[in-house]
């Protein structure tokens, strides 16, 4: 099978004549289309994005190298973010060629998506998040993002973020009304046991436990309506309820 993938690597140097002689390279490669050339001047470093052919962007990539390496002095370079070098980072992405036949008259806004992807009946419940949708169904959440091409390539760049609350909360995972609460407070859990149902879409889904620990406190009651990432109960650890 053949994959097509995109490349965007940091190449350290703003040098508009380097920067030329990459991009030929780039674009004198079979099948390889160059999308952008992003130069920083006050970083003094470039970000090339292209794609192709799995094999033949490596071969623009390889040529990539050569360039920058025989032709910028990282001893004279200067610019206001530190580098590793030459060619600072040199990410590849993974494209899926897949494509789907959807039909629905859903509209942004709606609560719920009912449809047909590739001819098989799908219902969702759909809750806005920034830059994006998030997806659920049958118990399970999804994120969907939506964003430009531009964006989502320097989405690369972006630390992950991390919630140091979501290991402590059980959150709702879409808006719905809580059916059944199947644990007390103060009662310890393993990781996977079911802790409560929740109906959406008139579906009840079993919303289970992230992680062990002892249930420490009830946000909501049986009846609750609840909106998406509401929190539901908070655990404690076993070592702290014993020291308790």
């Amino acid at each position: 099978m053949s994959y097509r993938i995109e490349c965007i690597p940091n190449v350290s140097t703003a040098d508009p004549a380097i920067l030329q002689r990459i991009a030929t390279a780039i674009e004198a490669t079979e099948g390889v289309t160059l999308h952008f050339v992003d130069p920083g001047k006050s970083a003094n470093r470039t970000v090339f994005t292209y794609l192709g052919p799995a094999s033949q962007v490596i071969k623009a990539t390889e040529a990539l190298f050569a360039i920058a390496l025989s032709e910028i002095d990282m001893r004279n370079h200067q610019g206001v973010h530190p580098r590793m070098g030459a060619v600072d980072v040199c990410p590849f992405v993974l494209l899926d060629d897949e494509t789907f036949e959807l039909e629905s008259l859903w509209l942004p806004g709606d609560l719920f998506f009912e449809g047909k992807v590739n001819g098989q009946a799908v219902s969702l419940a759909v809750d806005t998040m920034p830059e994006g949708y998030v997806l659920t169904s049958r118990g399970k959440a999804q994120e969907v993002f939506v964003r430009s091409l531009r964006a989502q390539e320097l989405m690369v760049f972006m630390p992950e973020k991390t919630d140091g609350a979501s290991s402590k909360e059980l959150l709702c995972p879409m808006p719905g009304v809580v059916m059944s609460i199947d644990v007390e407070e103060g009662q310890e859990v393993k990781s996977g046991q079911a802790l409560a149902v929740v109906e959406a879409m008139k579906m009840q889904n079993v919303i289970r436990s992230p992680r062990a620990g002892v249930i420490t406190k009830f946000f909501v009651e049986e009846g609750s309506t609840l909106v998406t990432d509401e929190t539901i109960m908070k655990f404690g650890d076993e070592e702290q309820e014993e020291a308790a």
